[in-house]
C-alpha cells in the first residue's frame, strides 16, 4: 500500500471481517493462510480465526473461508469441507457445511475434553488441490487448551461502562502535522475516519515509540531525548521493542512484510509473512511473533539470517506469547491463562447482562505469580477498557474501567500497553491530535 491510502479494501480482509464477526467479538484481526496455488496465475488463500481456550463439554463453532487473488475464481469457490478432530488422543473426522463460500463446523461438547483439543482442516474447491489449514495438517494441528480448573469469577451486575477512570496523567500527545512530536493524518475517503499513527510500543527503559507511518518515521520519546528512525514501508504498521531494544514492525494486512530494525533503526531483516494477513507483532522470549490471527502466532525470521519458508512458519506457529492469552468463550464470557511458577494459573470471567466481550489487548504476567489482563468491553451504549489484575490463584484483586481508546489507530489491540511498574497507557483521539494518557492501576 502506498501513501496517502488509509484503508485496506483488498477483498481478503473484508471477507476476513464479516468470517469473524461471529467468533471474535470486537476483533479486527485474522488469519490467512497461504496454500499450493491452483495456477500460477492464482493464489488461494484459507482464512480462519483459531480458539485458544475452550469450556470443556460445551461446542465450539470453526469457520473457514478463502481468498483468491484474482477474486472470483473457481479455485476459492468450496465444494466440501471436513475437521480432523484429536480428542483423549483420537483423530475424528466432522463434516462442515459450505455456504457462500465458507466452511461451517460445529466440534460436539463431548470431544471438548478438560484438556481441549486440536483440529485441521481439509478444504475442497471447485477447482484445483484440496487446500488444509493449517498446511502441516496433522503433524502440527491447531491446539485448544480446555478450562478445567480455571477460577470461576462473576461481575457485579451494577458494572456500568460510562463509569471510568480519569487519566493519572499525560504520557505523550502529538498534534497533527509532520514536524518534531506532531504525527500526521491520512487523507480520508468520503464517510470514513482517516488514520494517524498506526500503532505505539513501549521499550524497556520505558520509551514511547510510535509508528508515525504518515510522515514515514518511528517517533522516539525517552528521558534521553527525542529521536526519529526512518520507517522501512510507507504503511500502515504494528510496532514492538523486545528487552535489547532491537525494534519490531509488520505490515498489516494480505502480502505484509515484517521487519527487524537494530536500537539505532538499521534494518537487520525484512521478512515475508508467509502465512497470511498480520495484524500485530509482539516480542517473545524466542523473537519477535507476527499474530496472523486469534490464537496463531508465526515466526518469520532472525536477525541477519534468511526469511523463514511457510513451512517453517508454520512449523513454529504457537497459540499465544509466551504461554499468556486471553479468549473470548462467549459473548459475555472471557478466559485468560499465564504461567506461572507453580504451572499455569486461569480465570473465566462472566460480565453482567448486556456487557459483551470486545478486542483483546494483553495478558501480562506478574512478578508475584499474578496477571494484569486488558480486554474490551462494549454494550449498546458505551465501550471501556476492562484491566483485570488478578492473583496466583486467580482470584480477582482489582478492577479499573479506562475510556475507549483511539479508532485512528489502525493496529487496534496495539492501543492498549502496559509500562512497568504499575501502568498501563492508552491512546486517545483527540480533535487536534492524538493523546498517550496514563492509568496507574496497581499500588
Amino acid at each position: 500500500m502506498s501513501l496517502p491510502s488509509p484503508h485496506r479494501s483488498s477483498r481478503g480482509r473484508a471477507v476476513l471481517a464479516g468470517l469473524l464477526a461471529g467468533i471474535v467479538a470486537g476483533s479486527l484481526a485474522g488469519a490467512i493462510a497461504r496454500s499450493p496455488a491452483p495456477s500460477p496465475e492464482t493464489r488461494a488463500r484459507v482464512l480462519h480465526a483459531a480458539p485458544v481456550l475452550a469450556e470443556p463439554g460445551a461446542p465450539v463453532v470453526l469457520r473457514f473461508a478463502t481468498a483468491c487473488d484474482p477474486s472470483g475464481t473457481p479455485a476459492c469457490e468450496l465444494r466440501s469441507a471436513e475437521l480432523h478432530v484429536r480428542a483423549d488422543g483420537v483423530w475424528r473426522t466432522l463434516p462442515g457445511t459450505v455456504e457462500a463460500g465458507e466452511a461451517a463446523f460445529i466440534v460436539p461438547g463431548h470431544l471438548v475434553a478438560d484438556d481441549g483439543f486440536a483440529y485441521y482442516a481439509e478444504l475442497v474447491p471447485e477447482r484445483g488441490a484440496p487446500l488444509t489449514y493449517p498446511p502441516s495438517g496433522a503433524a502440527h494441528p491447531i491446539a485448544v487448551a480446555g478450562t478445567a480448573g480455571f477460577a470461576r469469577i462473576r461481575l457485579p451486575s451494577d458494572l456500568s461502562l460510562e463509569d471510568v477512570r480519569e487519566a493519572d496523567g499525560l504520557a505523550l500527545f502529538l498534534p497533527w502535522g509532520s514536524g518534531r512530536g506532531e504525527a500526521g493524518l491520512a487523507d480520508a475517503h468520503p464517510g470514513e475516519e482517516a488514520l494517524g499513527p498506526s500503532s505505539f510500543a513501549v521499550g524497556p527503559d520505558g520509551a514511547l515509540y510510535v509508528a508515525d507511518w504518515v510522515n514515514g518515521r518511528i517517533q522516539v520519546f525517552s528521558g534521553a531525548g527525542y529521536r526519529e528512525l526512518p520507517t522501512p514501508a510507507r504503511t500502515t504498521l504494528d510496532l514492538a521493542v523486545d528487552e535489547a531494544g532491537r525494534i519490531g514492525l509488520v505490515g498489516l494486512g494480505m502480502g505484509a512484510k515484517a521487519y527487524l530494525l537494530d536500537p539505532d533503526g538499521r534494518r537487520l531483516g525484512a521478512f515475508p509473512v508467509a502465512l497470511g494477513a498480520p495484524t500485530r507483532i509482539a516480542a517473545a522470549a524466542d523473537g519477535m511473533r507476527v499474530g496472523i490471527g486469534p490464537g496463531q502466532w508465526v515466526p518469520v525470521g532472525r536477525p541477519g539470517g534468511p526469511a523463514l519458508s511457510p513451512a517453517e512458519q508454520d512449523a513454529g506457529r504457537s497459540s499465544s506469547i509466551d504461554q499468556a492469552a486471553s479468549q473470548d468463550l462467549a459473548e459475555d464470557r472471557f478466559a485468560a491463562a499465564w504461567p506461572t511458577a507453580r504451572g499455569t494459573t486461569g480465570v473465566v470471567v462472566a460480565l453482567p447482562e448486556g456487557i459483551r466481550v470486545g478486542i483483546e489487548y494483553f495478558v501480562r504476567p506478574l512478578p508475584d505469580g499474578g496477571a494484569l489482563v486488558a480486554r474490551g468491553l462494549w454494550n449498546d451504549a458505551a465501550m471501556a477498557v476492562g484491566v483485570f489484575r488478578f492473583s496466583a490463584d486467580g482470584e480477582l484483586l482489582g478492577l479499573s474501567l479506562l475510556p475507549e481508546p483511539s479508532t485512528r489507530m489502525d493496529a487496534r489491540s496495539s492501543t492498549v500497553r502496559f509500562r512497568p511498574p504499575n501502568e498501563v497507557l492508552v491512546a486517545r483521539d483527540r480533535a487536534d491530535g492524538i493523546a498517550v494518557e496514563r492509568f496507574e492501576v496497581m499500588p
